[in-house]
């Protein structure tokens, strides 16, 4: 519609706000790469492999990826134990790799029509890559058809007698065909999936020639274009005490889609590591010292769990951030762990197929004291111990420290902090990207930043922080090319790590003994 130029009466436009809201990043939210049981979900309703998938309570997680509590074989399953049963907090972002081939091998033969008996309403069977779709279950008497979920329900449970084997158990149904009170034989007809080893390989990823997908590690890049989440923590559970995956992690963390940054949670070896005085000398040879990288020692047990540090160190890490209002100002470090006992040798009786024998030990639990844990802290690693008030996480020095001491590199919730501000300015400022920069733009950046920025001041989860706009940084040769540059200061709490405590004795007290002294 044409509209004259000529203006008559009263009119209205809008302009630009001066200051745009900030938007802020996620922070402690993890990013997962590891393998899962998705045989035991049918097809249409599990992701594909190496897409990174959010899940904010343990059921939807395992409506996707399926659980088991053989975290040896499905190492996301240990983390959706801990995230979600042990610390009530999330979300997490899972990405599986695909250790199944695709989309099924089936036994030549089948396991067709072979008897088993119902005995309490209970019926189970070894089977650990059973494929719960292709499960047939039919009255041995009659060879009538029973119905899932109306005669009949199904779960994986750990061998009661201790083994390593994991049954497929089918329970009766009340009001269903099967009774409950007497034996009931029943045929199962199933195929089995097939596994493939998982290696680092896999873990490492990287793109795929023939479908140009990113995999493994690489996938890292996809979370947030696809879920709009900047990830806060990058752990790989079991495959991280690989010091060429670590390298990996730590680099790929130093640099996501080209503008975001975060910290990756790494354990050393604690098969072969098994005494605390052993534990630098393994950290420098496999440069274990990267900035971004957090080195943890040794692994954790909770009665009969075999868990990994990084992985619930990263849970405690979360809570933590939620409980101070998702910023990440405070180190987990002296926060209680959901633990009872620090363990080394081989992971639970045993690795997955494909690894070093010698890793295969039973592990053992291991005793030392806080002398040692402040020593291990001295070295650049984290641990847990069991101190006042229970067992904790200790330490917030990352891995790069006693080399690097620069505060921002060398304290974990000054890494983070620093992380969590620039993800921030990323989110809010790229709105005025490729805008016309004129006094408007850079006063509109400035002060909608200081204003952030001051707000963590008066919160009390920075010192100070301010931005400014300064000629000798933005030369006109960088200014002509596109190129303008905003200087960000800051300075946030650092751990209070020691705590000292002088006490001397004042003979001037000694003037108490006489009361006619006091009198006068």
């Amino acid at each position: 519609m044409a509209v004259s130029s000529y203006k008559h009466g009263v009119t209205w436009r809008d302009v630009p706000t001066s200051i745009v809201a900030p938007v802020t990043a996620d922070s402690g939210i993890p990013f997962l790469v590891g393998t899962a049981p998705v045989h035991q979900i049918a097809p249409e309703n599990r992701p594909k492999p190496d897409e990174p998938r959010i899940y904010f309570n343990f059921e939807d997680a395992v409506a996707e990826l399926g659980y088991s509590d053989d975290w040896r074989s499905f190492t996301l399953c240990q983390a959706m134990y801990t995230y979600f049963a042990l610390f009530n907090c999330g979300p997490i972002i899972c990405s599986y790799i695909n250790n199944l081939s695709d989309p099924f091998w089936l036994d030549e033969t089948g396991n067709a029509d072979k008897e088993f008996t119902f005995v309490n309403g209970v019926c189970s069977f070894i089977s650990r890559f059973v494929i719960p779709e292709s499960l047939v279950v039919k009255d041995a008497v009659t060879s009538a058809p029973l119905t899932k979920d109306v005669d009949y329900v199904y779960s994986w449970q750990k061998d009661p007698q201790g083994s390593t084997e994991y049954f497929l158990t089918l329970s009766a149904v009340p009001g269903g065909a099967i009774p409950e009170d007497v034996d009931f034989p029943v045929l199962l007809s199933w195929w089995d999936s097939k596994p493939i080893n998982a290696d680092k390989s896999h873990i490492i990823g990287g793109m795929d020639i023939n479908t140009g997908f990113l995999t493994g590690i690489e996938v890292i890049e996809n979370v947030f274009p696809k879920l709009g989440v900047v990830p806060g923590i990058l752990i790989v559970p079991f495959w991280s005490q690989d010091p060429e995956v670590a390298a990996i992690m730590s680099n790929k963390v130093d640099e996501i889609n080209g503008c975001f940054r975060c910290i990756t949670l790494t354990d050393v070896d604690s098969a072969k590591v098994k005494k605390a005085m052993d534990v630098k000398a393994w950290k420098d040879k496999n440069n274990y010292t990267h900035p971004r990288q957090a080195t943890l020692w040794p692994r954790i047990g909770l009665e009969d769990r075999d868990i990994w540090l990084s992985v619930e160190l990263g849970a405690r890490i979360l809570k933590t951030d939620i409980d101070n209002g998702n910023i990440p100002v405070e180190t987990p470090s002296n926060k209680l762990l959901e633990m009872n006992k620090t363990i080394v040798g081989g992971w639970g009786g045993g690795y997955p197929s494909g690894m070093p024998p010698e890793w295969g030990d039973p592990n053992a639990e291991v005793i030392f004291s806080k002398d040692y844990g402040d020593m291990l802290n001295g070295q650049g690693v984290i641990t847990a111990i069991n101190w006042i008030g229970g067992w904790k996480a200790w330490g917030s020095n990352m891995g790069c420290y006693p080399f690097i001491t620069d505060p921002k590199d060398r304290w974990m919730p000054a890494r983070r902090m620093t992380d969590y501000v620039g993800n921030s300015l990323v989110l809010t400022i790229f709105q005025k990207v490729d805008k016309p920069t004129n006094r408007r733009l850079i006063d509109t950046i400035v002060d909608t930043t200081n204003i952030w920025l001051n707000s963590l001041v008066s919160s009390g989860n920075a010192l100070g922080a301010r931005v400014e706009f300064r000629h000798d940084e933005n030369p006109d040769t960088a200014m002509i090319d596109g190129h303008y540059t905003f200087h960000v200061y800051e300075f946030f709490p650092l751990p209070a790590e020691w705590i000292e405590f002088k006490l001397e004795l004042d003979v001037s007290y000694l003037q108490v003994l006489f009361p006619e002294a006091e009198a006068a």
